[in-house]
This record gives structure tokens, sequence and C-alpha cells, in this order.
């Protein structure tokens, strides 16, 4: 028996059928190696954003943060008076205008009787109020605003941007609810009946 004979024709449809071959594992070794390269630098680039944002947030947080440390320690120096609205009011308005990253800053004070038998702060009826400084716009040159709260009433200055502290008239702005009585009250400056602050740095704005 014969020996299958190799005729040109056949050896060079092997030939190419072996070169298909070949290129087609050069294409899988290819896309392989260039979907592993595209998710190393996917995931590069996510953990670089990830940092970025995570500077970003802790530096809003440092910026809050030293403005109640700062209001706190005026206050125990005697530069600012926790019953004085307008001392208030200077203090917050020098937090704004000194950090472009903070948007609103608020100080709410009560008068601490004690607790009740659920460990809920018993507040006397008098002394509630607040006072919240507040820029108008996202944008750090925007407007700072104050708004004061007491009695069930609203009052807001509205100054023009890179206006001074005494800018702008107090005007009316409706009635408000006492701000105190919100769940998330903590009072970022309350006076117990010894007159000792207690601090936190949450406080809930009613006019925001």
């Amino acid at each position: 028996m014969r020996a299958p004979r190799v005729t040109l024709l056949g050896a060079f449809v092997a030939a190419l059928a072996l070169v298909a071959a070949l290129l087609a594992l050069l294409a899988a070794l290819v896309l392989e190696n260039s979907r592993r390269s595209i998710l190393a630098s996917a995931e590069k680039l996510r953990d670089a954003a990830a940092r970025r944002v995570e500077t970003q947030v802790r530096g809003q947080l440092d910026g809050a943060s030293t403005a109640v440390s700062d209001l706190e320690r005026e206050i125990a120096l005697g530069i600012v008076q926790p019953r004085d609205l307008a001392s208030v009011e200077a203090a917050l308005f020098r937090q704004v205008v000194r950090n472009p990253s903070l948007l609103e800053v608020t100080l709410t004070h009560a008068e601490r009787l004690g607790y009740d038998d659920q460990g809920n702060a018993r507040l006397a009826r008098g002394g509630r109020w607040q006072i919240s400084v507040f820029r108008s716009g996202s944008g750090s040159d925007s407007a700072v605003l104050t708004r004061r709260i007491s009695s069930g009433l609203a009052e807001l200055r509205k100054r023009p941007a890179g206006g001074g502290l005494s800018a702008g008239e107090w005007a009316r702005d409706g009635a408000a609810p006492d701000p105190t009585a919100h769940l998330t009250f903590s009072s970022a400056a309350s006076q117990d009946v010894c007159g000792a602050p207690i601090w936190t740095d949450l406080a809930w704005s009613a006019g925001g």
C-alpha cells in the first residue's frame, strides 16, 4: 500500500491551518494580557480616586472639628459669651469666613434642669435659642447669612457677598419650631442649672 502523497496544495493548506491556529492562540494571549492590564489599571485608578475622596472627606471633617474646638477654646477663655447672641454670632461668622469649606456653623442653646426617667434632658422654658451662620450657596465666595431663632420666631440677616459681620439688616423670617425640641438635638452649647457648659460637635439647624 502506497503512502499518501503530499501535494503542494495540501502542504499549503496545512501551513495555512497551522498559521491560523497560531494566530488564534496569539490573539487569545494578547486579549488575556490586555484584559489583565485593563483590570490592573482600573484598580489603580479606583484606588487613587478613593484616596482622593478620603482626603477630601477627612479635610472637611477636620475643618468642622477645628471650628468646634476653636469655639470651645474661645468660650473657655471668655472671648465668646455663650449667653450673648451678638457674641455668638460674631464667633460663628468668624469660623465660616475663616474656613471656605464650611457651609454652616450652628449653635443651639438651652438651660438644662435635669433628666427625666428615660434619661432625656429636661430644659427650662426660657433661654432656648439658636444661631446659624451659613453660606447662601455652595461657593466659597457666596454671601454669608445669619439666622437666629428665639421664642418661636426666626430672623434673618442678609449680607451682600463679601459683607462684614454687621452688614445687612435683620428681617423677620417667619415662625420657627423650638430648635431644642428636635429628636436629634444634642446642643452645641447648652447650660445646666450650675452654668457648666456641655459641648458636642453636633447640632441640628432648624432653619437649614
